[in-house]
């Protein structure tokens, strides 16, 4: 019985957990009890039949998953799992089909990848309770693991084949993707009519029955030709040697006949699969048509359900997007409830652009250790932001700040002229009591009173978008990451930016450091010692007794890179006017976004 240990694991991410793991597996299993391929395959061989004969020879596999493992893509963006060739996919798959144990372990806090995360060969993946390996408890977590595969091994089979086919029926009824079932792997639309995920799953059986029986055929086939050559070799070396022994001739000519019967046999097997095969497709292609039948039905209903809102009141345009893209009118609560982060939405013509920020938690303020802060900034302490909220994609433009002046409701104080591009860049002078006033006048655009300043624990937690770094792309400013002094741009200390004119964080929002200040809600407050407690808890802004000075946060064109730092905080008087402080809206959802 096999007592190899195979590790399944992607080299770009994992090669030294797997490294760290095979040495403690080896204390158990012996040097030549365990395989890992850590330097690649030999040249010239096929990698195939390696993988094949170490995965064939092994009793178990241990499949390392990594944080990225389902999303890891290849040079072109694609994602990896989804290559028939890729080598983790290829492994796993072999170990499906050899029946032999299978054991996934997540590494330092990955997740176990769902039936919607693998193409339908790896399924059966999905249903292995997983083992832990982390950083922290290392030693331990490869010593339950080992002892695990002591335990498996000793048993008789591991992943059973009719496992796949029950877990692509249940993925198949949950809405996963699974295969078109062709020549070639893909992914097909979750089917909205019974009839049709029957025909499909029909015609994936069919197929997979018709291929292994083409694959079985296609082997036979080659053997009877190797060996039909063999008896044509013999025969050849018997007629040289007539005068020797005729009786040798007739043997090799009576192989040859037995040869041509087993070939003529395999080559009528590879017709009878193909004309299975044949079968299969015809009912894959009646299943494709059921599907489009579906998909016109559900067409037909959306146009339907779009002509009844239109009957109803205004339009709103859905695209590829589903929110995204939605027309100039402000949006229903149950069309913000289907907003997910980083889905962007404008409610007026003029209105700025906003972007969906989800919930969460993250550290406020400037660690003790790091002396680019300042006191103003610390004690550092954690908040809470309980409900997701929009913000604005990147700070209000020239244009739609003019909108306002055009009717009369903002002071016209920007220094650039529209035209020449002017529009897109970030309106400036613009006070803090400025600021309220073009609230106001947006919020008379849409009803009510969503639309608002962010409080600044809102805007740490936007501008750092998960990280606790000075900026959210690491702690350097590096070069062309934002306008500053210093900061390595074209408008390095000279004038403001067009607004997008750099990277996006990862909550999808522009300009968050650097080019203008950007007014908060809060009044100042000369440190967060006094903070209270309610306000840590669901981060909102913090009005006092003295509210003199107003803040304001990002840093700008005119100012050096330490200002532009996520944790460093500005101090104003409300009615100010500065050529380098304009300002971000955010948008209050409701409590059903996520």
């Amino acid at each position: 019985m096999a007592r190899k240990v195979f590790i399944n694991y992607r080299r770009a991410q994992n090669l030294k957990d797997a490294q760290l793991l095979e040495k403690v597996l080896q204390k158990y299993f012996g040097s030549s009890g365990v395989f890992l391929d850590t330097s690649g395959l030999e040249a010239g061989k096929s990698w195939r039949d390696k993988l094949k004969s170490e995965i064939d020879s092994s009793a178990a596999m241990v499949s390392l998953i990594g944080k990225d493992w389902v999303t890891a893509a290849d040079d072109q963006g694609r994602r990896r799992l989804l290559d028939p060739d890729d080598f983790v996919r290829f492994e796993i798959n072999r170990a499906i089909l050899d029946k032999i144990h299978l054991m996934p372990v997540l590494i330092d806090g990955a997740s176990m990848p769902g039936i919607r995360d693998v193409p339908y060969d790896l399924l059966p993946l999905t249903d292995q309770q997983a083992m832990l390996l982390r950083k922290e408890t290392f030693d331990d977590d490869a010593t339950r693991i080992a002892e695990q595969l002591k335990v498996l091994m000793a048993q008789k089979h591991g992943v059973s084949r009719t496992v796949l086919a029950g877990t692509v029926v249940a993925a198949a009824l949950a809405g996963a993707a699974v295969p078109l079932v062709s020549m070639h792997l893909g992914l097909l639309q979750p089917a909205t009519d019974g009839v049709l995920l029957k025909a499909l799953g029909e015609a994936q059986r069919n197929t997979r029955e018709a291929e292994s029986a083409l694959s079985s055929a296609q082997a036979a086939r080659d053997g009877a030709y190797r060996q039909l050559q063999d008896a044509q070799n013999v025969l050849t070396q018997v007629r040289n040697q007539a005068a020797q022994s005729e009786q040798r001739a007739k043997t090799a000519e009576e192989d040859l006949s037995r040869m041509k019967a087993a070939l003529a046999a395999a080559q009528a097997a590879v017709a009878a699969a193909a004309d299975r095969i044949k079968k299969a497709e015809a009912e894959l292609d009646a299943a494709r048509a059921a599907e489009a039948l579906a998909t016109d039905r559900a067409k037909k209903a959306e146009e339907e359900r779009d002509n009844a809102r239109v009957a109803s009141g205004p339009a709103v345009k859905d695209n590829k997007a589903g929110i995204e893209g939605r027309a100039n009118v402000p949006l229903t609560a149950v069309e913000l409830a289907m907003l997910k982060p980083k889905d962007r939405f404008k409610e007026c013509e003029h209105c700025p652009e906003m972007v969906a920020v989800p919930s969460g938690r993250f550290t406020m303020g400037t660690p003790e250790g790091d002396n680019t802060g300042y006191s103003d900034e610390r004690p550092p302490h954690e908040v809470t932001i309980p409900k997701a909220f929009a913000a604005g994609r990147w700070t209000v433009t020239i244009d739609e700040w003019s909108a306002c002046v055009s009717e009369g409701r903002c002071s016209n104080r920007s220094p650039l002229e529209k035209g020449a591009g002017k529009g897109r860049y970030p309106a400036i002078e613009v006070s803090w009591n400025d600021a309220q006033e073009y609230v106001a006048w947006l919020n008379g655009k849409v009803g009510g009173r969503p639309y608002r300043l962010l409080s600044e624990s809102e805007w740490e937690y936007v501008a750092r978008a998960g990280t606790q770094t000075r900026y959210f792309w690491g702690d350097d400013i590096g070069k062309n990451q934002a306008n500053c002094d210093g900061c390595g741009s074209r408008w390095d200390g000279t004038q403001t930016a067009p607004v997008g004119s750099f990277a996006a964080n990862a909550f999808g929002l522009y300009d968050v450091h650097g080019n203008v200040w950007q007014w908060v809600e809060d009044c100042w407050n000369e440190t967060y010692k006094d903070k209270p407690p309610g306000l840590k808890a669901n981060g909102g802004a913090w009005e006092g007794l003295d509210c003199t000075y107003r803040v304001a946060r990002g840093g700008s064109w005119s100012g050096n890179p330490r200002d532009l730092r996520a944790a460093n905080r500005g101090k104003y008087l409300p009615s100010g006017h500065f050529n380098y402080i304009g300002l971000r809206l955010a948008r209050t959802l409701p409590s059903a976004v996520q």
